[in-house]
């Protein structure tokens, strides 16, 4: 800093008091975490967000098939007891 923004900051200082500066400061940092908040974090988030939901699309389809195979297994154990060869080969697809 050179003498003249220090001279400006003792006579801010003097004039308002150094509550008014300190609140002044306290803004100005707040402010410069929401700029740096906006410009580079909420872009970052949004491409998460939108790669989430994607995986989140995925794991619904991979529950959806893992519940068709369990209902597969489920017959063809009922069929299986029952002995039942042709049925088995019909559920299975061969």
């Amino acid at each position: 800093m050179n003498s003249t923004t220090i001279n400006f900051i003792i006579n801010f200082i003097s004039n308002y008091g150094f509550p008014i500066f300190a609140s002044l400061c306290v803004m100005y940092v707040l402010y410069y975490i929401w700029k740096w908040v906006t410009i580079n974090v909420k872009p970052v988030l949004s491409n998460i967000n939108e790669h989430l939901n994607g995986v989140a699309e995925k794991v619904k389809n991979l529950e959806h098939d893992v519940e068709k195979l369990n209902q597969k297994v489920t017959i063809i154990t009922i069929l299986k007891s029952q002995g039942n060869e042709q049925a088995i080969k019909d559920v299975i697809g061969k």
